[in-house]
């Protein structure tokens, strides 16, 4: 199950989907809900008279490739729908719309244009919002600038930001894993000097296409001094897109930090490898009840009416083409080396220890 509580004045709660239907075995999703930063008592429960009423979007779920933020956000949507509004294109929730932001947001007009892409709220309703799923992913610079560009000029009173994150060595194989092809190893190992690229792709090119997940934890650690080696030096760190640094959360976190109020992001941590059991029906919706209760109150709407059954997901697709095996724990424990710098800044963020 899940145990609700407070770690250093932080509401936490916890969330288990349980059994997929498209699949044999149980898809568990548990999530760690936190508000980060944040008095509890900030976030009473909404009324029609304290509920938020944004024309403008104003509530993005943001995450990292595998991350979960696209389960979230389509959970969100039929959880609160009625309340939160979401765009759509032919005949579907639309997420993603970012073909708005190929180029910067610099005036009201392209605002406008991206508003106009979301359902117009019933004129009986006082209490609403409109939320996109994944507009860019939390890691790169030009989804902040847009979306506080955005922010600014369609007069947004309250952007919140739903955040996604997942176990950091399992969401970098899922994210290796994802093409169905090995990674970009040239752009990589483009981070170092020009005297230790070579180096870095011949270590590289000696790792097989395919094989085991030790042999993933060999090429994760590659990138890992690859990124190392750029920062010591002062550079510009590139590629974005690299399974090590899709993980690294506390150094992608701390750059919205920096120029947004933390009571206005909300983490969602998912978590598929600590064991749960199997869910019944009642189980699961009791489960998802406190999930609601805690986004209702972080986005000030009321909570939705309790849904027949619990929501699933029919059309989720699980893109993972095994280009390296599953993970042992002797794997996880190496590639969990990697991230311990960076996790211990994402801790101090959220107020508490997640990963053993």
């Amino acid at each position: 199950g899940g145990k609700g509580g407070e770690v250093a004045g932080i509401a936490v709660h916890e969330y288990v989907e349980g059994e997929h239907p498209m699949f044999n075995r149980t898809r568990r999703y548990p999530f760690f809900v936190s508000e980060v930063l944040a008095d509890p008592q900030r976030f009473p429960e909404a009324d029609e008279e304290s509920c938020a009423h944004e024309v403008p979007v104003s509530v993005w779920v943001l995450g990292v490739m595998k991350g979960g933020s696209t389960s979230l956000w389509k959970w969100m949507a039929e959880e609160f729908r009625g309340t939160l509004r979401t765009a759509w294109k032919d005949g579907h929730r639309w997420k993603e719309v970012r073909a708005l932001f190929k180029k910067p947001m610099k005036t009201p007009a392209h605002a406008a244009k991206y508003t106009g892409k979301f359902e117009e709220p019933k004129r009986t309703l006082k209490c609403h919002r409109a939320t996109e799923g994944t507009p860019d992913y939390f890691r790169v610079p030009d989804c902040r600038t847009n979306l506080m560009a955005y922010v600014h000029m369609a007069h947004v009173k309250d952007p919140l930001f739903v955040v996604t994150v997942r176990h950091p060595v399992r969401r970098a194989l899922s994210h290796a894993n994802f093409g169905g092809k090995q990674h970009d190893y040239e752009l990589v190992c483009r981070q170092y000097d020009p005297d230790e690229e070579w180096g870095c792709l011949q270590r590289l090119r000696k790792l097989p296409q395919k094989g085991t997940a030790s042999d993933f934890i060999d090429v994760l650690e590659v990138m890992a001094g690859a990124r190392n080696f750029c920062l010591a030096k002062g550079n510009e760190c590139k590629p974005l897109s690299d399974p090590f640094w899709g993980s690294q959360y506390g150094a992608q976190a701390v750059e919205w930090l920096q120029s947004l109020d933390p009571a206005r992001f909300l983490f969602v941590v998912q978590e598929e490898d600590q064991p749960h059991p199997r869910a019944d029906d009642d189980t699961r919706q009791q489960m998802q009840d406190r999930l609601s209760n805690a986004l209702s109150r972080f986005m000030r709407l009321p909570p939705p009416p309790p849904p027949s059954k619990p929501y699933r997901d029919d059309k989720f697709t699980d893109y993972n083409y095994q280009v390296f095996g599953q993970l042992q724990p002797a794997d996880i424990e190496r590639g969990m080396k990697l991230f311990e710098q960076d996790l211990e800044l994402f801790y101090s963020i959220v107020g508490r220890r997640i990963w053993s």
